[in-house]
């Protein structure tokens, strides 16, 4: 599964988003291992994965 936080599900830019580097802090607040955690001082397009609970890869990218 791949998502991308910019994106609504039709795939069009929105105006508001939540930024990857707060995506992935949300996520290992709830104790999700991230594969390769970003830098969270770092700006601009950035990807994580992480495996759900059932080992179902996830990719995070925000690309722009």
């Amino acid at each position: 599964m791949t998502f991308d936080p910019r994106w609504d599900e039709s795939g069009q830019n929105i105006a508001e988003f939540d930024d990857i580097r707060q995506i992935q802090t949300q996520l290992m607040d709830i104790e999700l291992k991230i594969n390769k955690e970003l830098d969270p001082k770092s700006t601009g397009p950035a990807s994580i994965m992480l495996f759900d609970h059932d080992g179902n890869m996830i990719l995070i990218d925000q690309n722009r």
